[in-house]
């Protein structure tokens, strides 16, 4: 892992300062992917796109916070900006009211939101740990990312099949992993062909 330069951004709605790290490159070793996508990556972190002010709890999306300024990963950050924060990524709650409050400019973007959703609910999900509230909403989120998820790509198709895989819908699982093509690794197909044959609702290890 190589990290790249810090940049320091500010809050969109209040003068918190935080640090956004970058990389110049990354790995997957000693990593670990699941079936909806999810992943642990210890030499390539991810980055969260939207957070929660710590200050003031506006929403907004790091790419639309302004930059103040740059350091080299090597070098101490000026006096200024020492008390940045780490992005974090928000709570459950956090990504609901980004829903709640339309705070998304697009269908990728949304997107984006439901799938951090159904992450979270799916980690409670595997624990047996969702309320039937939570239950509720699981199904509602994961409705509404099938009518946003378009079969262009084949990792798109991928959650779709997850998708109805984690609803107990086998039939409609099976035919979008069916659709993947011949390049597509047959290992990861075949793991999915499995779980859907054995009627498994919850997310798996690659």
């Amino acid at each position: 892992m190589l990290p790249g330069p810090n940049e320091i951004i500010k809050c969109t709605n209040c003068d918190c300062l935080y640090v956004k790290r970058t990389l110049l490159s990354g790995n997957t070793f000693g990593g670990v992917s699941f079936s909806d996508g999810s992943a642990f990556y210890p030499m390539m972190p991810q980055f969260p796109k939207l957070i929660s002010c710590s200050e003031c709890d506006t929403l907004f999306w790091v790419k639309d916070a302004p930059l103040i300024g740059t350091c080299e990963w090597e070098d101490d950050i000026c006096e200024d900006w020492q008390n940045a924060m780490e992005l974090t990524f928000p709570l459950i709650e956090e990504y609901l009211l980004a829903i709640e409050q339309k705070i998304y400019k697009s269908i990728d973007e949304e997107v984006y939101i439901r799938i951090q959703i159904w992450w979270i609910l799916n980690g409670l999900r595997n624990k047996g740990q969702l309320t039937q509230d939570e239950n509720f909403l699981y199904i509602e989120n994961s409705l509404r990312l099938l009518e946003l998820v378009k079969p262009n790509i084949p990792d798109n198709i991928l959650i779709i099949a997850e998708l109805y895989r984690n609803l107990g819908r086998f039939d409609e699982a099976k035919e979008m992993v069916l659709q993947l093509n011949d390049n597509f690794p047959s290992d990861i197909k075949q793991k999915f062909l499995k779980h859907i044959k054995n009627k498994n609702t919850k997310t798996f290890k690659l």
